[in-house]
């Protein structure tokens, strides 16, 4: 398992994304599994708590301990008790209050709602919704006899959603629907494909080919309103468990803004690598005039210069050359492509012991090990995203692990099913305190402990859009003064 935020042990990342839409509509939310195990938490909720690290991961009894003014444990513990023989019990949604003490002189209690949404997550979720105890029950909005669990889950979403039978018929709207749609909840009647033919034919083909088709992801219309105005939608699905009726759950987004806003900043990136290519071009050939002319100087003149003409020489150079890594890394920048199109399975092993050919002299100048895995499986990327990588990360190490007595760099590829993860870890100095995040961070000006030597340049940067191009992410870990590791995580697809 990748190591996650404290927030979440979710790898599920469609279940993430469906609960972060969730937490908009119910702040005070918790994803469990049915051991009662936190596995996500709302911002909110670890606000509560404190610490969210302390208790993701951990049983929900902990996470409610955290708020009981502990005045009486035996009393707290045998309401989580009854509490969780009710939830283990009843297989639908779950209501209890929970008594917590005093807080700020004032009795503490909080209704808990359980909402168990077996197509929710992998493995199956059910939620915890939280309120102070009088607004929970007011507000929960009542099911008509014969709805279950995944109907429920509709009043949820803050997008227009509704669920489906297995003919492809409405069971339930949500009143975000009756917006968009602009019909009347009671109107939902009948075939889904039928009602929906009118706003877009594309749509409604889509909705009436579910059953073959199993299901949907962000998949973009056109529609037409009966005002006449235009809706640019993204409509996704996901099946349902049997039962209850139910066969899909459908969800809608009204996309319009984020369409014109994605065609604004596809707009002003082109002009901005239009800028960066012109720009490492024109610096290029002044520079190689700079590098040019230093070299003569150096070779030609170097009997006559005095020691601190020779230094001055050698500084010149060394700057130049530091400079025309900067270019090179600019003019990477501007050339990373978001489209996977051209990605397939690569074999790392070859670039990683290209890797440590190039840098054996300065690996040697150094006095530092680079281990590399003997084998290691491919990684769904293209070769020059992976060397991009590589060196980056490894280069990086070099440069910032200082002074330290385990001069070794160790590269793992880690694999899960549904992602790598590529990991370069050193022994030196560590990350300063609070530098995390900042590490990323274009010409970041302070990366270890012991760094005070000016700004650092691209190659985190690079290394981070480059794994966001692939849809990954990417984090630093440090121990101060026990090393740093930076962690790379690409999707398998």
């Amino acid at each position: 398992m990748i190591p996650l935020s404290p927030q979440s042990q979710l790898e599920d990342l469609e279940a993430l994304a469906l609960l972060e839409t969730l937490e908009s509509l119910h702040p005070l939310t918790l994803a469990i599994d049915d051991t009662m195990r936190v596995l996500w938490m709302s911002q909110a909720c670890q606000a509560l708590c404190g610490n969210a690290g302390e208790y993701s991961g951990k049983s929900i009894p902990a996470f409610f301990g955290a708020l009981s003014d502990k005045s009486s444990p035996e009393f707290f513990d045998r309401q989580m008790s009854q509490i969780t023989h009710r939830f283990k019990k009843q297989k639908g949604s779950t209501e209890a209050s929970l008594d917590l003490g005093t807080r700020d002189g004032a009795p503490y209690r909080l209704n808990i709602k359980f909402l168990r949404i077996p197509s929710l997550g992998k493995p199956p979720l059910s939620l915890c919704i939280l309120a102070s105890a009088d607004s929970l029950t007011n507000s929960a909005p009542e099911k008509s006899k014969g709805d279950g669990d995944s109907l429920a889950v509709l009043d949820l979403f803050p997008e227009a959603a509704f669920i489906l039978d297995p003919h492809g018929s409405f069971l339930r709207v949500n009143k975000a629907a009756s917006a968009l749609f602009q019909i009347e909840e009671a109107k939902f009647r009948g075939p889904a494909a039928k009602l929906l033919r009118p706003y877009s034919e594309e749509m409604a083909e889509w909705v009436d080919d579910l059953p073959k088709t199993g299901e949907v992801r962000e998949q973009e219309f056109h529609i037409t309103q009966p005002d006449g105005s235009m809706a640019w939608v993204s409509l996704s699905t996901r099946r349902l468990e049997a039962g209850e009726g139910a066969d899909h759950l459908v969800w809608i987004q009204n996309v319009g803004a984020h369409v014109l806003r994605a065609r604004q900043l596809e707009l002003e990136n082109s002009r901005l690598n239009s800028f960066v290519h012109s720009v490492t071009h024109d610096l290029r050939s002044p520079l190689a005039s700079i590098l040019g002319f230093t070299q003569l100087l150096r070779r030609d003149y170097d009997q006559i210069l005095s020691d601190t003409g020779r230094q001055f020489t050698h500084r010149i150079e060394q700057n130049a050359r530091r400079m025309e890594s900067l270019i090179e890394n600019l003019f990477d920048l501007a050339r990373i492509d978001f489209e996977s199109g051209h990605r397939t399975l690569i074999d790392c092993d070859s670039i990683l012991q290209d890797l440590k050919k190039e840098l054996t002299y300065r690996l040697s100048e150094q006095d530092v090990e680079l281990q590399i895995p003997d084998t290691s499986s491919p990684v769904f990327s293209s070769r020059s995203y992976l060397h991009q990588i590589f060196s980056n990360l490894v280069i990086n190490s070099l440069e910032h692990m200082g002074d330290c007595s385990n001069r070794r760099i160790e590269v793992t590829i880690d694999n899960e099913p549904s992602h790598q993860t590529i990991s370069v870890r050193d022994y030196g100095q560590g990350l300063a305190v609070g530098s995390s995040k900042k590490v990323f961070e274009p010409f970041y000006s302070r990366f270890s402990a012991a760094d005070n030597k000016g700004p650092r340049g691209l190659g985190l940067t690079i290394v981070k859009n480059v794994a966001e191009a692939h849809g990954g992410r990417t984090w630093a870990e440090s121990d101060l003064e026990h090393g740093c590791c930076i962690r790379v995580m690409l999707p398998s697809r």
